[in-house]
């Protein structure tokens, strides 16, 4: 992606999807389901189509190469509950919580995502790792026009490049490597999965393009983080995270029942835990 030749068509796109609106995080939080719908009906009145989730907004920029990508207000309110200290996904305690008094604070979904590629990128370009199958598609911070320059989800969004002709991995395939190469890979899978920044791996987070390239897509922390521990602060939440990704690019590999790919995984492993 050609991010300066893509400017100008950024910036139009900005105007069109009323991004300030979109962004716009409602007090008391009790309101922001009536935002929500206010926000999505707009775009289906201006035939804008949404490709993410209910939790975020995902805009593809015309003739650009590139998406825009932004948190929905589910998840920054998400991380708002897990900043009194109550888990959103805990039942009990939120029977317990007012929306109402939960007092503003700086949320980073989406801000995340440009940390999580940084040190994706870092882990990648690290002096044992030869780059050889994953691309991570470049991705950038940008500020919201007319918002201030503190860095949080109320300012800025993020710009992603779009590989073409993405679908979902096969890990199978990777079995049609020599060895050596196969090793590589799956070295370079367990490196960014054990950092804890490619925590959410499955199915469509993923990809690969027409070359046979491994490219992963969902960089966004979980949206039961506690923003005043913004990216993995904690060592605790960081091992979890590792933990998880490791285990599900675990049972992927064995869900293969691909005797080549799991042998050759066990001989990763063996390097990288020692």
């Amino acid at each position: 992606m050609d991010y300066r030749a893509a400017q100008n068509k950024i910036s139009l796109c900005i105007d069109f999807l009323h991004l300030n609106q979109l962004i716009f995080m409602p007090y008391p939080l009790v309101a922001y389901r009536t935002m929500m719908q206010i926000n999505n009906r707009a775009l289906t009145t201006n035939n804008i189509e949404n490709l993410g989730s209910t939790g975020n907004y995902i805009f593809e920029v015309p003739n650009a190469n590139c998406l825009i990508k932004i948190a929905g207000l589910p998840n920054r309110v998400c991380t708002l509950i897990k900043s009194t200290g109550t888990d959103p996904y805990d039942k009990s305690g939120l029977q317990k919580l007012d929306l109402n008094k939960i007092e503003h604070v700086s949320t980073y979904q989406t801000i995340s995502r440009i940390a999580y590629f940084l040190s994706m990128m870092n882990v990648l370009n690290d002096k044992g790792l030869v780059k050889h199958q994953i691309i991570v598609p470049k991705t950038y911070l940008l500020p919201i026009p007319g918002r201030a320059n503190t860095v949080s989800d109320d300012n800025f969004f993020v710009v992603q490049e779009k590989i073409p002709n993405l679908r979902p991995l096969d890990l199978s395939d990777l079995a049609k490597m020599k060895d050596k190469d196969l090793q590589q890979t799956l070295k370079e899978l367990y490196a960014i999965a054990q950092t804890g920044v490619f925590w959410n791996v499955k199915a469509d987070s993923l990809m690969s393009n027409n070359k046979g390239n491994i490219i992963p897509l969902d960089f966004e922390q979980p949206n039961n983080s506690d923003p005043r521990q913004f990216f993995n602060k904690d060592e605790g939440t960081r091992a979890r995270l590792a933990g998880d990704g490791l285990r599900r690019l675990q049972n992927m590999i064995n869900a293969t029942n691909n005797e080549t790919l799991k042998t050759n995984w066990a001989i990763v492993k063996s390097w990288t835990e020692k």
